[in-house]
């Protein structure tokens, strides 16, 4: 008999795809009612407050793919390919006059957070290497938060809570004991005099 899961990826990542796209609509068509007393501003706040729950839904799928896949090295470009796409699209759509490419998305969240973990993996003194992304989140976050900034080529879109989070997925992941290596654990136990 097979084991049934109430959540797989698929549906976490279609509730997350869902959840993007109604804060997406609220962003975009009900902004101008947002602080109205209309029921476009409830309709307004409903939707941005579901769209907040896409951002633990994708950090988790991050993280369990950072797990699973086969290369980390392909998986972490793919983000980083995404983010710039997205980056280049902002400066069409907006038609930002600057010389650099605004990286304000989720996509530079997912990447910092997955090149963390992938540097914090590493042996013993290549651990080191860690820095690097770190010091990239930091200067990220301080280019959020200091706005006279003249680039806002590297922005997080959640500041320092996304790639937090997807740490932290990260992290309750590989620190849960498998079931049978539990049962062995328990099993050497009572096996000692």
């Amino acid at each position: 008999m097979k084991n049934k899961t109430f959540m797989s990826s698929f549906i976490l990542k279609l509730l997350a795809i869902i959840f993007m796209t109604c804060d997406h609509i609220g962003l975009l068509f009900l902004t101008p009612y947002a602080y109205t007393n209309s029921y476009l501003s409830i309709i307004y706040w409903i939707l941005r407050i579901l769209g907040r729950f896409s951002l633990p839904i994708f950090a988790f799928l991050l993280s369990e793919g950072l797990v699973y896949t086969s290369s980390r090295l392909k998986y972490i470009f793919r983000l980083a390919i995404m983010a710039f796409i997205i980056g280049i699209s902002i400066l069409v759509i907006e038609n930002v006059s600057t010389t650099s490419i605004p990286l304000n998305n989720i996509f530079v969240d997912l990447c910092i957070g997955a090149l963390l973990i992938a540097c914090l993996e590493l042996p013993k003194f290549k651990k080191l290497y860690a820095l690097i992304p770190f010091l990239l989140f930091i200067l990220s976050v301080i280019n959020g938060y200091l706005t006279f900034l003249p680039t806002n080529a590297l922005n997080t879109q959640y500041s320092f809570y996304g790639v937090t989070l997807i740490l932290a997925f990260y992290y309750i992941k590989m620190s849960a004991i498998p079931r049978y290596q539990l049962q062995s654990l328990c099993q050497a136990l009572h096996s000692l005099p």
